[in-house]
């Protein structure tokens, strides 16, 4: 009941309908992707800039990660190279949004529905206040948040 509770009032704080807790957020990446229906032959596109983990969610599909620039003042991923990073074979837009930084989820939003993509962000460094969401925040198909021990909101011992 604690974790269902836990779920709820989070998800309310940060503007979302629902949510699932789960043991790590490289799994909620994982199960983000298969949720989308990533497989094999299928690729996503994150950014150049981010840690192993994105791609290792795209791997753990039997997918194949493409590296999109970063932008030079956010180090975000950038959505003109997203766009020209695009092929038949991509299936989703893996952002992360870096250190406390959302990323450009508007115009990522834009692409993706362009594209026909799903969109997910990587929102383990970032969690803003409930009452200062930028407009765009929504703007993601699913979003994973982290609260490991060096995150925004730790949980757990250290």
């Amino acid at each position: 009941p604690w974790v269902e509770e836990f779920e709820n009032q989070f998800c309310r704080r940060m503007g979302h309908d629902f949510g699932i807790a789960m043991n790590s957020a490289t799994s909620g990446l994982h199960a983000s992707l298969l949720a989308c229906g990533v497989g094999s032959g299928d690729e996503v596109i994150s950014p150049g800039l981010t840690v192993v983990m994105d791609a290792y969610a795209t791997l753990f599909c039997n997918a194949t990660p493409i590296f999109a620039d970063v932008e030079k003042d956010s180090w975000n991923i950038d959505p003109e190279s997203v766009r020209r990073k695009i092929t038949p074979k991509t299936k989703a837009v893996l952002a992360v949004s870096w250190l406390g930084l959302p990323s450009n989820l508007g115009e990522l939003r834009k692409i993706c529905d362009e594209f026909g993509l799903y969109l997910i962000d990587d929102s383990a460094e970032t969690m803003p206040e409930s009452d200062c969401l930028p407009p765009d925040w929504n703007a993601p198909d699913i979003r994973v948040f982290s609260f490991e021990s060096k995150k925004h909101m730790p949980t757990g011992y250290n």
